[in-house]
């Protein structure tokens, strides 16, 4: 590893091969560091530097994971969320991950049946185009206030297939029990549903 120049000289050479052993026990201790095992202790700034080795650094996505749990959860899912991305597995699990429960994912917006599936409740739309057979919304069991709503817009294509288009995110059946813990009238939430486009 000596350059040329340095190759020659006896003191130089029994300088570098007494600390050639040492430097190879660390880099064979670095390679060996399992980084899985930290994660549940792991705290800030370590949990960001291990979303970006594993590419979940993007805008929207981290700003979606505001605690160390969701941050934890995230990064527990990562190699499988990149494997699953484009599936219904990867949208499901991702919004888990970052805390905000179950969902129903309902795909084929612009497909309607007269066989009595397609219901009139506000989740179907009957005014899509024959090309709309790909658009999809998310329906949440728990309300999520505007800001959150906004970042999963954006977060969520990056998990779903290209091909499709989410075009709601709803969470009417539960935006307004009327028990004083969400405010409607603030601009934090909203009626509960929030389109895309």
């Amino acid at each position: 590893m000596l350059p040329s120049s340095l190759s020659h000289d006896d003191t130089v050479k029994n300088i570098s091969e007494s600390i050639e052993k040492p430097i190879q026990k660390t880099e064979s201790d670095f390679s060996n560091v399992d980084i899985y095992s930290q994660i549940d202790t792991a705290t800030e700034p370590l949990l960001s530097t291990m979303a970006w080795h594993f590419s979940l650094t993007h805008e929207w996505l981290w700003r979606l994971a505001e605690s160390l749990t969701a941050k934890r959860e995230l990064l527990k899912i990562a190699i499988k969320l990149h494997q699953k991305k484009g599936t219904p597995w990867a949208i499901r699990n991702l919004i888990r991950a970052l805390g905000f429960g179950e969902v129903d994912i309902v795909e084929g917006q612009g497909i309607r049946y007269r066989d009595g599936s397609s219901k009139r409740n506000g989740i179907r739309n009957y005014n899509f185009g024959s090309g709309d057979w790909a658009c999809y919304r998310i329906i949440f069991h728990q309300p999520i206030t505007n800001e959150v709503a906004d970042l999963l817009l954006r977060a969520i294509p990056e998990y779903a297939p290209l091909r499709c288009k989410l075009i709601a995110i709803d969470y009417r059946a539960v935006v307004a029990l009327h028990n004083g813990k969400i405010r409607l009238r603030n601009g934090q939430y909203n009626r509960g549903i929030v389109k895309n486009g």
